[in-house]
């Protein structure tokens, strides 16, 4: 019997990261396996939007209320909803259909039940939490969480509930011979590379503070991502205040293309996140072949199990030991920590296994 999976997804742009970018890999992997039938929910914001793979999943935007009833008709077999992200009307209006009509749903916490996130337009979320996002949690059919990590965030708010850990995958790379080189920076030093969007969260004034106090020679530090809230600035004026423009360069935004370039020209990727839900940069760095060093914040303890890495307390002193510790390291033993991460990625984050799990959730459900 076929079964009728209904992703629902507050906005689509598969051309970023994190969960925008993981609900069309999943859904589409989901649509390779047998007996599924996969659509896609997602708000229209005028974004272009180019499937993974064309002709296997239904992508339908919503330009104003989601209507339910249209997204059923026509779907015959059992149908699951599965719902990603929180605070979101649409997704509430998802949730509560599918309670009126007996439909299980699935929620992706998505992260938004960490303390930092909860912290963001904190009242708002207090009355949305009052209101229905409560209830529509409680009376899901499962929870599902990227890392143990955000498990015990969800738990620690909804103690009762159901709740399975499932990591998000990563994508295969690009073909080599269809990628472009783009100079990770001009110079011909070696090159440590941290990726993602401007933002205290991130860490990376910590992290130009602790290069600041090593500036291992022979290295150069490249910083890729967009800037959010005018937080580039500060960057600025610190790189400037420790007289590191010479050696600390901030690349802004860059696209899937070139992103993948800067990975294969790194010999280290930093991500030193004060937390994160699971840290897709961290994996796509791994399967790049690229060791990383990252903070406790992450939940990536298998860099230490798995030895493609440096698991480390959040903070600029040990972000100092473990700098110091990486760029000492010669090039043929970063690559082999880089080819121990590669494997790891292999063998346990793609797609298809990932896809594979959340059928298995949806039926043991049904």
């Amino acid at each position: 019997m076929n079964l009728n999976i209904f992703h629902i997804v507050r906005d689509l742009d598969v051309a970023s990261g994190g969960p925008s970018r993981s609900v069309p890999a999943l859904a589409e992997n989901q649509a390779r396996l047998e007996s599924t039938r996969v659509h896609v929910f997602f708000r229209d914001r005028g974004k272009p939007v180019v499937p993974v793979a064309d002709g296997v999943v239904e992508y339908r935007p919503f330009t104003g209320q989601l209507s339910c009833r249209q997204m059923l008709s026509g779907n015959d077999g059992p149908s699951v909803f599965h719902l990603h992200g929180l605070w979101s009307p649409n997704l509430h209006r998802a949730a509560r259909y599918a309670r009126e009509r007996g439909i299980p749903y699935v929620v992706s916490t998505r992260g938004m039940l960490a303390n930092w996130a909860l912290g963001h337009k904190a009242l708002k979320k207090k009355i949305a939490w009052k209101l229905y996002q409560q209830r529509d949690l409680e009376n899901a059919s499962s929870l599902v969480a990227s890392s143990d990590f955000e498990r015990h965030d969800v738990k620690t708010l909804l103690p009762g509930s159901r709740l399975v850990v499932i990591p998000n995958g990563c994508d295969p790379r690009p073909d080599s011979d269809q990628q472009l080189s783009f100079p990770l920076a001009e110079t011909t030093d070696r090159c440590a590379l941290a990726m993602g969007r401007l933002h205290p969260v991130k860490g990376y004034a910590e992290l130009i503070t602790a290069w600041a106090a090593i500036r291992p020679a022979g290295w150069q530090l490249v910083i890729a991502g967009p800037d959010e809230d005018g937080y580039r600035a500060t960057l600025e004026s610190l790189i400037r205040e420790n007289g590191l423009q010479g050696q600390v360069h901030l690349l802004g935004e860059v696209d899937d293309t070139r992103k993948w370039s800067l990975l294969d020209q790194a010999e280290l990727f930093l991500a030193p996140s004060r937390t994160e839900n699971f840290g897709m940069a961290i994996a796509e760095a791994l399967q790049s072949g690229t060791p990383v060093i990252t903070t406790k914040g992450t939940p990536w303890h298998e860099l230490i199990e798995h030895d493609c890495g440096w698991w480390i307390d959040h903070g600029a002193k040990a972000l100092e030991r473990a700098l110091s510790e990486a760029t000492a390291c010669g090039a043929e033993m970063l690559r082999t920590k880089g080819g121990n991460g590669h494997r790891l990625i292999r063998d346990k984050y793609t797609w298809e296994k990932v896809a594979a799990r959340t059928i298995e959730l949806y039926r043991s459900i049904l």
